[in-house]
């Protein structure tokens, strides 16, 4: 696949994940959370959000190191502390019945290894923490349908190096990306 096939094709993986995915409505806010190696579909997204007619595409992007060093280095006491503002952004989708796109590709796919059970009864705690501040996201938002969510999981290069350790980059699983 030639760089401006798979460009191609990225276009249309994302058009069918704003269209489909999330049936975009006109008006619609928007909330695209995604890892670093996805920030390309994530500019591509947010312009099939505009051209649908999106109200306003907001983003959030996670670094999955630094979740490992709030658990690793972190003090307890602050473990499950999680920012007020990732609450109020949750509660704003689902009081303007918006949208959220969520790209999810494991760009640190052995993130919590070498962790024992202490460790992972850590990520455990601040897992359950980030899940309890946006509650109202999960149970109003997603379980009674008041917004639209699509979940992706493109590869990511550190993905494809352990699933294809194999292939030389570029050509992991036909992705020149990856």
């Amino acid at each position: 696949m030639t760089t401006e096939e798979f460009a191609a094709a990225q276009r249309r993986y994302v058009d069918l994940l704003v269209s489909q995915g999330c049936n975009l409505q006109p008006g619609q806010h928007v909330l695209i959370n995604t890892e670093p190696s996805c920030l390309e579909l994530v500019g591509l997204a947010a312009e099939a959000f505009y051209r649908r007619g999106a109200r306003y595409v907001d983003y959030h992007v996670t670094l999955p190191r630094v979740d490992r060093a709030h658990v690793e280095f972190g003090s307890p006491q602050r473990l499950t502390f999680v920012p007020g503002w990732r609450s109020v952004q949750m509660d704003q989708l689902v009081d303007s019945k918006g949208c959220m796109l969520a790209f999810r590709s494991q760009d640190e796919p052995d993130l919590y290894e070498g962790f024992d059970a202490t460790g992972m009864l850590r990520v455990n705690e601040m897992m359950v923490a980030r899940r309890e501040a946006v509650k109202r996201w999960t149970e109003e938002g997603v379980l009674q349908r008041q917004v639209a969510w699509c979940l992706a999981g493109p590869p990511s290069p550190k993905w494809a190096a352990k699933v294809y350790p194999e292939l030389a980059p570029g050509t992991r699983g036909g992705c020149p990306l990856a």
